[in-house]
């Protein structure tokens, strides 16, 4: 997912906080990332491994982790952080 970050100094919260739009802009990638995340969750729920085997419960679970790692990543980068 590519949400650009609002323009301007982000860590002055005051400055933040008085400006309207940069909030508005702010919030909107908040809903955003909401949604993706309930998204991808819900859909991992769904998903079950392909065989009664061993060999795909393992890959099942092997995927399922790549794609929370891949969340966990983008959650904790520094722009986001």
């Amino acid at each position: 997912m590519n949400i650009a970050m609002p323009e301007g100094d982000i860590w002055d919260e005051e400055a933040c906080f008085r400006n309207k739009e940069f909030m508005e802009k702010l919030e909107g990638i908040m809903e955003s990332w909401s949604d993706k995340i309930r998204q991808t969750i819900k859909k991992e729920e769904l998903k079950k491994p392909d065989k009664d085997s061993s060999l795909a419960e393992i890959e099942y679970w092997r995927a399922r982790n790549a794609v929370i790692s891949t969340l966990h990543q983008q959650l904790t980068s520094p722009i986001i952080s």
